[in-house]
């Protein structure tokens, strides 16, 4: 009977531990979402999440027509890995209406969690618009999310990633928008793994892939590499540092590393609501270019 109740117990703390990991970025499965799919859709519970893992959720969204793109919009498709995603700590909402969330065809209010990313609290990306508004320098902004937990350079570059990409970008080319903005953060999931040379290789990959299918965008890379069990990785920024060419309209990002602070991560690895606020200011300098 002790080992029987150990086993029950083990299995069911291995099951919330999976369960933490997929909510958290950490564990990317589509057959957990598969499965999440049937569920919500057998007992007829709203469908949060695509087989994919993406939050899709829009009956809590307030749907509005969507801008004509002006040189006051700024059309920004947002990536990376989970902290480039929907991970992070604080959920915020657009202020006052302006920051927009184009997801399926469609525009909606932004809010957090960001419709097309993973995850489902709160991201960097809903606060870094309402700051850009603020500032007088955008009248309106679109967040394309597909930010996705747990992901490597390979994937986005090579993977099962790089067609989600090109399709995200074929459908916003379909709408008459022209991205302006590609902003990059991912790196963690590489650490301590990939070489520079495979690492610069693979993000140029994708540069010139949202360049073929924009050519006039600038792409902004964030330096990251940190997590838990994950240290800051040299090579890493070395290899994030090396594709930044201002003459070609390859900026560099934030500095995520030197956000390492405990009360800026809340789990060592995704952003506090203080860490946001922080992300949010490093991103609003480094994209006055």
């Amino acid at each position: 009977m002790r080992v029987a109740g150990f086993v029950v117990l083990a299995t069911a703390l291995a099951g919330a531990a999976f369960l933490f990991g997929l909510h958290h970025g950490s564990i990317r499965s589509p057959l957990y979402h598969y499965l999440l799919v049937l569920k919500k859709t057998a007992f007829g519970e709203t469908l949060e999440f695509n087989t994919a893992g993406r939050y899709v959720r829009t009956e809590d969204r307030a749907s509005t027509p969507c801008p004509a793109q002006t040189a006051r919009t700024m059309v920004a498709v947002v990536f990376g890995q989970s902290n480039a995603a929907n991970h992070l700590g604080h959920r915020y909402v657009s202020v006052d209406g302006r920051v927009l969330n184009f997801f399926d065809g469609r525009c909606y209010v932004a809010r957090d969690p960001l419709l097309g990313a993973t995850g489902n609290m709160g991201s960097a990306w809903t606060l870094l618009g309402n700051k850009l508004i603020e500032s007088g320098r955008y009248d309106s902004l679109l967040l394309v999310a597909i930010g996705t937990g747990n992901t490597s350079i390979a994937q986005w570059a090579r993977g099962d990633l790089r067609e989600e990409l090109a399709a995200s970008l074929r459908e916003l080319a379909s709408t008459g928008y022209a991205v302006t903005h590609f902003l990059w953060h991912q790196g963690e999931a590489d650490s301590g793994k990939t070489s520079a040379a495979n690492y610069g290789t693979d993000l140029a990959t994708v540069i010139d892939l949202t360049r073929a299918a924009f050519p006039a965008s600038a792409f902004w890379v964030a330096r990251a590499s940190a997590c838990p069990g994950r240290p800051v990785d040299p090579r890493i920024r070395e290899a994030q540092g090396s594709v930044i060419d201002p003459a070609r309209r390859v900026y560099a990002g934030p500095d995520t590393d030197t956000l390492l602070a405990l009360e800026e991560r809340y789990d060592g690895c995704h952003f506090s609501k203080l860490g946001q606020e922080r992300l949010a200011e490093l991103w609003l300098r480094a994209l006055d270019v």
